[in-house]
């Protein structure tokens, strides 16, 4: 029951978290490319100050549950409940690493838009869509691991 239960909280929060990688999948990110560079610092800075501390929360949450999950099931870890959760487990944390690393630090830049300094902030915005791009197609992957599981089970 509680393994059980456990699985159904990873695959919520997984939902949660891949609707937002889906989201720019689906065309999001192509349509902010065409925008100007001051339209999405704005945009930025105003989801940013919203979402951020909500986002890291439920990715903190994710890898909880996530390793919760990987411990009650470590005596079956052939079984494609183990096994599709520890893959989706680490592809959320290469989610949560291209994060910190990459795009966190690009959000703290683009939220100075402008400071008067020389950054291209073009390229800033590109990278930025990269990012979030890689990171839904990982967030992506992850549930359909966690889909493929309950699909098995």
């Amino acid at each position: 029951m509680i393994r059980e239960s456990l699985r159904i909280l990873q695959l919520v929060i997984t939902i949660l978290i891949a609707s937002q990688g889906i989201f720019y999948l689906l065309g999001t990110a192509s349509a902010l490319k065409k925008i100007s560079v001051p339209a999405f610092a704005e945009q930025r800075k105003a989801i940013d100050s919203v979402i951020a501390i909500r986002l890291r929360i439920i990715y903190y949450m994710s890898l909880l549950v996530g390793v919760a999950v990987l411990i009650a099931y470590k005596g079956d870890a052939a079984g494609v409940a183990f096994v599709c959760s520890l893959i989706a487990t680490l592809l959320l944390v290469v989610d949560a690493v291209l994060a910190l690393k990459f795009e966190i630090p690009i959000n703290k830049i683009l939220g100075k838009y402008p400071d008067g300094t020389q950054h291209d902030w073009r390229s800033l915005q590109l990278s930025w869509l990269r990012f979030i791009v890689l990171r839904g197609i990982c967030s992506s992957l992850a549930l359909c691991c966690l889909l493929y599981s309950w699909l098995r089970s």
